[in-house]
């Protein structure tokens, strides 16, 4: 479900740009072929870079709380607490969920935490117990591994830190083409590289336009 509905979304947007996208200047007929492909390029690498960024930060103000606990947001690397059953819990925190798998890592489901994008360390407390600490700030959520809200707790800053030991950096087997959504920085570089691109088009454009009117002689009839 997690590749089929993100590649869709994906291709969804990228068609958007490319039929209604604000690259107009672009399409005139007498730039050459080469140049309408680099804009097209920047264009879809704009749109695949801005779309992650977007979601995760929908996700993350749990505007997309329509989502089901079976759905699985792409993960990458993360944050991961695991349980002597090997039972793995993974914080992602652009999205603020957690996501929880068997030891053969298959999904099983995730929520919205409600940290709105701060960062936070899930880590399991007992066998259907699970503590969310954010790295700021005083509280804390208590949620079963079936993703209801047991408790909200105070602790000391020195909590958060603890938990945080308690968890480490892993890879969750993720599709490749679905690591801008899982890490912001591959979003951002994307959508980097195609503002780039975009950008030498327009100026390879402009060069043309100004060498035509310096150049009576090459205008077209």
């Amino acid at each position: 479900m997690e590749s089929l509905t993100f590649t869709l979304l994906l291709a969804a947007i990228a068609t958007y740009f490319l039929t209604l996208g604000p690259w107009a200047p672009f399409s005139a007929k007498a730039q050459a072929w080469a140049k309408q492909r680099l804009a097209i390029l920047g264009t879809i690498l704009v749109a695949l870079g801005a779309t992650p960024l977007v979601a995760n930060q929908l996700e993350a103000m749990d505007l997309m709380n329509w989502l089901p606990p079976a759905f699985e947001w792409p993960s990458g690397f993360a944050p991961v607490a695991s349980t002597p059953s090997g039972i793995h819990v993974v914080s992602l925190i652009p999205s603020a969920r957690i996501q929880i798998y068997d030891r053969d890592w298959h999904f099983i489901r995730g929520w919205n935490v409600g940290t709105f994008g701060a960062g936070f360390y899930a880590t399991p407390l007992a066998a259907d117990r699970i503590e969310v600490a954010p790295e700021h700030g005083p509280r804390q959520y208590v949620f079963s591994l079936s993703g209801n809200l047991v408790a909200v707790e105070n602790h000391p800053a020195i909590h958060s830190q603890i938990l945080m030991t308690l968890t480490k950096a892993q890879y969750v087997p993720t599709r490749w083409w679905l690591f801008p959504i899982s890490e912001p920085l591959w979003s951002i570089t994307v959508w980097g590289i195609g503002m780039g691109l975009l950008g030498l088009a327009w100026w390879k454009n402009k060069r043309q336009i100004e060498g035509r009117s310096a150049n009576p002689a090459t205008k077209r009839p």
